[in-house]
């Protein structure tokens, strides 16, 4: 056995043993989780991040001039997402 052919052969099987069809369940990549911010709380801003929510988003942040639209959205939200939105003012 020449080394190319070894090196080729223990590729192979490292690749077997460390990506076995078992362990590609427990594994959570980055596709498996949505988060998302939102620009401009306004109403309609406001209702398509409660929508996103229940379809298994996470809002991580929020960001608007007017404090009050920032905790409308964010009172509106929470019945659908226990973890609370960081808030900024300036994008």
């Amino acid at each position: 056995m020449n080394r190319r052919s070894f090196v080729g052969k223990a590729a192979a099987a490292a690749s077997v043993l460390t990506l076995s069809p078992s362990s590609w369940s427990r594994v959570v990549g980055a596709n498996e989780r949505i988060r998302f911010a939102l620009i401009g709380c306004g109403g309609r801003g406001g209702i398509v991040a409660h929508n996103m929510i229940q379809m298994g988003g996470e809002l991580v942040a929020l960001c608007d001039l007017n404090p009050e639209r920032i905790d409308y959205v964010a009172q509106l939200i929470s019945d659908v997402q226990e973890k609370k939105p960081r808030s900024y003012r300036h994008m």
